[in-house]
């Protein structure tokens, strides 16, 4: 499992990534939660770690070479719907001090 912080533009938030079950095209394996300390890092650079994660998995289970252009897409979904978990979840986004 994958665990970083990714400062996002609506907050810094902490990513733990599972995707062994899942095939590139699938949407999921996430969970996220609001980080209220820290530093993170940038989408693009989280990115770019989830996209060599992909790739190591796609290798390990089908022995092959994944798609570029489903490497590429997978990896700007991902973002995309971690993006889309910051709108959803503003409301509840700690403020600092909070325990």
């Amino acid at each position: 499992m994958l665990k970083h912080k990714v400062a996002f533009p609506l907050g810094l938030v902490e990513v733990r990534l599972e995707r062994s079950d899942l095939d590139l095209n699938d949407r999921g394996g996430f969970e996220a939660s609001w980080a209220v300390e820290g530093e993170g890092l940038a989408p693009e650079a989280y990115r770019s770690i989830f996209k060599t994660y992909l790739h190591d998995l796609y290798v390990a289970r089908h022995g092959a070479e994944p798609g570029k252009v489903a490497l590429n897409l997978a990896s700007h979904q991902l973002l995309d719907d971690i993006t889309g978990w910051t709108k959803l979840n503003y409301q509840s986004k700690p403020v600092s001090g909070d325990s």
